[in-house]
């Protein structure tokens, strides 16, 4: 393992050859897999993984599917999305807002709308759609404090 000059045998961390090595089978998703997350989210609403999974994508876990809904709605943080219901085009539209959001503050990372240290990702949030979006951000305490700012 360890050659006389302190250097690492590399040879000795190949494997044989003709050895094949067992990984886990790499899945694959579907428009039909797509399809059922998005009448889960109709059903169950966004923050209810563990019950999509449960009933609809067995085989994805409450992890996984929350990675494809951040990535269907274009959001890394979906704490302001908890319980919010929607359709296709519900979806596409948040998606679209998010996204010009993201671009417009250079937060548009990996097709999702990540925060700044400023602020001004959630400012936009809270200013664009006050009482409109899908969680009624005027409603909420973090919005009054802002108004009030």
């Amino acid at each position: 393992m360890v050659a006389p000059d302190g250097t690492l045998n590399q040879a000795y961390f190949r494997p044989p050859r003709g050895a094949r090595l067992h990984s886990e089978a790499a899945r694959v998703w579907t428009p039909r897999e797509r399809g059922l997350l998005i009448q889960g989210i109709q059903t169950y609403g966004i923050g209810f993984f563990r019950e999509i999974s449960e009933n609809l994508l067995p085989e994805w876990s409450a992890n996984d599917l929350r990675v494809k809904t951040m990535r269907l709605i274009g959001r890394q943080n979906l704490q302001l999305y908890k319980n919010w219901r929607g359709g296709e085009a519900q979806i596409h539209t948040e998606f679209e807002r998010n996204r010009q959001i993201g671009q417009r503050f250079g937060t548009w990372k990996n097709n999702m709308l990540v925060y700044d240290d400023e602020g001004k990702v959630l400012d936009a949030l809270l200013r664009d759609q006050p009482g409109q979006g899908p969680f009624g951000l005027s409603d909420t305490g973090l919005s009054k404090r802002k108004r009030d700012q």
